[in-house]
């Protein structure tokens, strides 16, 4: 499945009403003219279109949830399902099972924040002249 963003950028005066679709490394250009604006009822009829489609996947994620839930409170010979499932979640974890070990500890909210860095000098700047504007330096 393709997964496109649609965005304006302003890169020239000459191109200020132009669409650019981006695919991963790829730039499409398309003029704005290919775009057309909605009627009122055709907008109305999408809205509904997607409302209702919203509808049904809730309905369907719900379903879900309440037969897992009812699933894993099933009486079995130890106990119940969940506790079934932690004993073996945890025997994985024990036998050097990685993934095993980071669901344990991501439930048990001990996962560790992810700091990504990015170095921009520009930003930087700008970063740094809001944080003393703020600040009254």
């Amino acid at each position: 499945m393709l997964k496109w963003y649609c965005g304006k950028m302003y890169t020239t005066p000459l191109e200020e009403d132009s669409f650019f679709f981006f695919y991963y490394k790829e730039v499409i250009r398309m003029p704005e003219s290919n775009l057309r604006r909605l009627s009122s009822e055709e907008a109305r009829a999408f809205g509904s279109k997607g409302g209702k489609k919203s509808v049904e996947v809730r309905r369907t994620k719900k379903l879900l949830r309440e037969l897992l839930e009812e699933a894993l409170e099933k009486e079995t010979k130890t106990g119940n399902m969940a506790v079934d499932i932690t004993n073996a979640l945890i025997k994985k974890a024990t036998k050097g099972n990685v993934k095993a070990y980071e669901v344990i500890r991501d439930t048990l909210g001990q996962k560790p924040a992810e700091n990504i860095n990015i170095e921009n000098p520009q930003a930087t700047k700008v970063l740094e002249s809001i944080s003393k504007q703020l600040n009254g330096k």
